[in-house]
């Protein structure tokens, strides 16, 4: 027999021997571990025999420990060579005549008389035996041997083994010079030498859980965020509109307050529509990008020596990369268990379990390799389906234990809770930069649409000249969701068609992301931001509260004229174009039919819920007072919106927490739309009677918002081909 079942081959000896290198998972010898000294040694170190024999078996045990702690931690074997010249590893010695311990003459002879097999097991059961005997928990080895160009060479290898306590010895180790190593002392390859670990670095080989990630693992994390168009995209245009004009100051620039500041969890608040995911992209790829694939890491393995510098910590010794390591997930669905969503999670980080070291590592033992830095962005809070159920709170108590070296950057809407450390708030898009917006917009139109490029110029300026000469469309279009909204009912696209059917049915593009909401990238999906601490209004009484953007003036509107109808203004538009009152029902419709949209994409049903919602908040504005768009939430206008409407007109960002029970709507003309579409609808579908809808407004006369009201639902029920007289007596 020319070699053992546990050899692994010629071709790999070969291998190893020509283009590996001594270091923490190989040590070349050209004997066998000896584990007696020789008579030379035992005069240069001035000892006796015995000592010596222990100096030589303590120094074979530490060699192995060292080993053993470094297959435990990265959780791949690591080899011992026998028969190689560890300087020019091209010369093979034969091992037929080596023995690791000192033998008698006559043993030597019974030794000699036996076949090479049994040999080879006696020597294989001298390095069990030393194990045992000197080494706390036992290892794991293997003992093979081989012919190798007609040399009898071995290797002993060192098997990763999941123990809860570090290798180390089991008494103590006399070594050279009189040093002498007590019982319970653990060993670390450093480079290609064996060093005692420090007792107060012990902890760091106690963490059996510790899941090892080589370079090329960290790549396989990374590299997908970088290569990701989506991600890109959303970078690109998050610097071409910029997110913190109002200061002048890059929206990435918020990343650096995690070090800087050291913020633990930043929480980007807004309404639906209002980019948050594009900013959660742009974010994770920035953090991606940051990285080199190409120098990646300090060291390229576990324990590779890089320095001259002597050991000094276990943490030193990983293979880490160099900046925080983004981990991107969409919250959207359901997750039944927190374990489900770590699950989740593994499986964006793209991370395998390691099949040699026999265990199945779990999402936080990833976050406790030393030295990692983590930043872990989720996305839509909001959109988890059952957040309120065990999940939510399972879900907020494991972010606030998560240690120090895991940061997280959470989207959600404004009407979800959040334990942040710092907001950014996304802001109402200002009328300049709604008009920047739809210049990005043109651009795509015409490269991701199809659309002619004079009729997409053309389109951007009847936009702009109708937010010119249209106060009343500046409050709606406050997130690019709207203005895509207002871009699409200006093309005349139905606002309840999911962009999905109108591209198949347009064929303009074969690609295109389903548009207008969040996360959606295509050059002009992106919104502003401003950051604050603190994502409540100030409290405001209502007797001091004035209209939003001077609307209505209250000096205009002390005294309505009812009676008389010549005198309303009228919205001067192209003919070609809807008039403005039609579009800014269009856009509203746009934001609900979009999160319709989003909604469905989830498995839901929402139709039914999202028009609840609607009416009840149309309901609402018709019932309450016209002189203020706030609210108290509750008595009854609790009882006309209900919780989930509440949660629905919020989530939209039609709806906006002004303190406590107090909200307010988008504005005092969204409000006075609201009121007009409700008593609009009313006559329409014949459940309100024209002398009510009357009645109202007359009674109602003297509040801010009434003639907005009545102009509204003027033109409202003439765009449905009806005509309502308000012909009544002056108060």
């Amino acid at each position: 027999m020319t070699a053992s079942q546990d050899f692994p081959g010629v071709e790999w000896f070969l291998h190893v021997a020509a283009n590996w290198t001594e270091g923490p998972r190989l040590d070349f010898k050209q004997g066998l571990l000896s584990l007696y000294a020789s008579e030379e040694e035992l005069e240069k170190w001035d000892v006796n025999r015995k000592q010596g024999d222990l100096i030589k078996k303590g120094e074979a045990a530490r060699d192995i420990i060292a080993f053993a702690n470094v297959a435990r931690r990265t959780g791949k074997p690591c080899w011992i060579v026998f028969g190689v010249n560890d300087k020019d590893r091209s010369l093979f010695y034969d091992l037929r005549n080596d023995y690791p311990t000192r033998q008698k003459p006559k043993h030597r002879a019974q030794f000699e008389r036996k076949s090479l097999t049994a040999q080879q097991e006696e020597i294989a059961q001298q390095y069990c035996n030393l194990a045992k005997e000197w080494i706390e928990p036992p290892p794991r080895l293997k003992y093979g041997f081989g012919e190798v160009n007609g040399k009898l060479v071995a290797c002993l290898k060192i098997l990763p083994s999941p123990k809860k306590q570090p290798f180390r010895l089991k008494r103590d180790a006399l070594a050279k010079k009189s040093r002498l190593y007590p019982a319970g002392t653990a060993f670390i390859r450093y480079g290609e030498s064996t060093v005692p670990v420090d007792v107060d670095d012990l902890d760091e080989l106690i963490f059996a859980r510790t899941p090892y990630l080589a370079e090329d693992d960290w790549k396989r994390m990374i590299s997908p965020l970088q290569q990701n168009p989506v991600f890109e995209n959303a970078w690109a245009a998050i610097r071409e509109f910029s997110i913190l004009d109002a200061d002048n100051q890059d929206a990435l620039e918020v990343l650096d307050l995690l070090n800087s500041n050291g913020y633990k969890h930043i929480a980007v608040v807004g309404p639906a529509g209002s980019g948050k995911s594009v900013l959660l992209h742009a974010f994770a790829y920035e953090l991606a990008v940051r990285h080199n694939l190409d120098d990646l890491t300090y060291r390229k393995y576990f324990a590779q020596k890089i320095t001259n510098d002597e050991f000094s910590s276990l943490e030193d010794l990983e293979v880490i990369p160099r900046h925080p390591i983004p981990v991107f997930v969409h919250l959207r669905g359901r997750f039944d268990t927190l374990d489900v969503f770590k699950q989740a999670v593994l499986m964006e980080m793209g991370l395998r379990t390691n099949v040699d070291a026999q265990i199945d590592y779990a999402l936080d033992d990833y976050f406790r390799i030393p030295n990692s830095r983590w930043v872990l962005i989720l996305d839509a809070l909001d959109e988890v389906q059952n957040l309120e159920e065990s999940f939510g709170p399972s879900l907020e108590q494991w972010l606030k234990l998560l240690p120090e070296n895991v940061q997280v950057v959470i989207s959600q809407r404004p009407v979800v809770e959040h334990g942040a450390d710092y907001v950014v708030q996304i802001a109402k898009l200002s009328i300049e930069r709604c008009k920047t917006l739809l210049q990005i917009k043109q651009r795509s139109l015409v490269t991701e649409h199809g659309v002619e490029e004079s009729e997409a110029e053309k389109m951007v300026e009847n936009a702009i000249d109708l937010l010119d000469n249209h106060q009343e469309m500046h409050d709606v279009l406050f997130s690019p969701r709207a203005v895509d909204g207002l871009v699409y009912s200006l093309m005349g696209i139905d606002p309840g068609m999911s962009l999905e059917e109108e591209e198949q049915y347009e064929e303009e593009t074969e690609s295109a992301s389903h548009g207008g909401a969040d996360g959606d990238v295509r050059g002009f999906e992106n919104d502003n931001v401003t950051e604050s601490v603190d994502i409540e209004l100030p409290f405001v009484p209502e007797d001091e509260i004035a209209s939003e953007g001077g609307e209505i003036p209250n000096d205009e509107m002390g005294q309505v004229d009812i009676a008389n109808d010549d005198n309303d203004e009228r919205d001067v538009v192209d003919e070609r174009l809807p008039s403005s009152v039609t579009l800014y029902a269009k856009v509203v419709d746009y934001i609900r039919e979009q999160e319709k949209e989003r909604q469905k994409i989830k498995g839901l049903d929402p139709d039914s819920a999202l028009d609840k919602a609607t009416g009840e908040l149309e309901t609402l504005a018709w019932e309450k007072d016209w002189d203020s768009e706030i609210f108290t939430w509750r008595g009854k206008w609790k009882g006309i919106l209900s919780d989930k409407g509440l949660r629905w007109n919020s989530y939209l960002g039609l709806l906006n927490r002004v303190r406590n029970e107090r909200f307010r709507f988008l504005s005092l003309r969204f409000m006075a739309f609201c009121a007009a579409n409700y008593s609009a609808r009313g006559v329409i579908e014949n459940y309100l009677d024209e002398d009510v809808v009357i009645d109202v407004i007359r009674k109602k006369q003297q509040e801010t918002a009434t003639k907005q009201v009545r102009d509204w639902l003027t033109h409202l029920l003439r765009d449905n081909g009806r005509e309502i007289s308000f012909q009544v007596e002056e108060v």
